[in-house]
């Protein structure tokens, strides 16, 4: 298990967040093509620091398939085109809420070629790194916080029936989690969708782990949204996905940082799943039987 967090300074923080999101599709189609998934894998966030245009990405790695991209993952770069920014610029208009245009596409391409150009900083290497640089010149995107962008919101459910304090419950998280975040980076770098976060509840013996999309545009695509969820899982499984998920969970060690929060456990699930606990509900068995049982729900407001 590797972690690490890797920083660019920008300059502008709009072109900085545009290029945040075409690294971060980038990195996920790549590793997704390759068979690996997040929350399996692997994870890593992308972020922008607004006021000083500086780019940072979180990542750990949770197994040795990922392992083998940790030189790419440490120095990533954009791959993109028109159609690659403007999906990328509806997920930030999504996010933020308000239009974001451009008029000059030779100066908004030089900009993200120097971007990719720059190198990557990882903080366990550096003294101190300026975050005040000019990489990308200012102006070349244009927002308009006064204006209000038609955007979308799809709330999608994830579901199961288990009775208070089933430990299963635990499992079914992980793996809600796991569906939940492939399928919106999916939906983010095919159509523009925006994840915008998860909660879970409890009531009357229904677990829910409960996903936010948002997205430009008022069509209603709630029956493409579930297939594509329901295509994930079976994904998954042909990828092994579900296999490497388990051995990651039996050997659970909450030395590590890739441990399961107990945080978590205890303000969602009321209940401390340690250790030992994993190695006998982590099964093959209990995954299949969770995922037959499950339900997804999505809708469209």
């Amino acid at each position: 298990m590797e972690s690490f967090h890797i920083f660019k300074p920008c300059g502008d923080h709009l072109v900085a967040h545009l290029y945040e999101h075409l690294v971060m599709q980038t990195l996920h189609r790549q590793l997704f093509e390759a068979g690996l998934f997040q929350a399996i894998d692997y994870q890593a966030y992308g972020i922008v620091y607004s006021d000083a245009g500086v780019m940072g990405i979180d990542a750990t790695l949770y197994t040795m398939q990922a392992e083998r991209f940790v030189a790419q993952l440490r120095q990533p770069v954009a791959e993109y085109d028109d159609a690659m920014i403007d999906c990328a610029l509806r997920q930030i208009i999504a996010e933020k809420g308000y239009p974001l245009t451009y008029h000059d596409q030779l100066a908004l391409h030089e900009a993200l070629h120097q971007l990719d150009t720059e190198p990557w900083y990882d903080a366990q290497d550096i003294d101190v790194l300026q975050c005040l640089g000019e990489t990308a010149p200012r102006g070349i995107i244009a927002q308009r916080e006064e204006w209000e962008a038609d955007v979308m919101e799809y709330t999608i459910d994830i579901s199961i029936d288990l009775e208070p304090g089933d430990p299963q419950a635990v499992v079914f998280i992980e793996l809600a989690h796991a569906i939940q975040a492939n399928t919106a980076a999916l939906l983010q770098r095919t159509y523009g969708y925006y994840n915008h976060g998860y909660d879970r509840e409890y009531t009357s013996g229904r677990y829910t782990q409960r996903q936010y999309l948002l997205v430009t545009g008022r069509d209603d695509h709630s029956a493409q949204v579930y297939n594509l969820y329901e295509l994930m899982i079976r994904m998954i499984r042909a990828q092994g996905g579900w296999q490497r998920l388990l051995e990651r969970l039996q050997t659970v060690d909450y030395r590590e940082q890739s441990a399961p929060s107990i945080v978590s456990m205890i303000d969602d699930l009321q209940m401390i799943v340690g250790a030992r606990g994993w190695r006998r509900i982590a099964t093959a068995e209990t995954v299949d039987d969770l995922l037959d049982r499950l339900t997804i729900t999505v809708v469209a407001q």
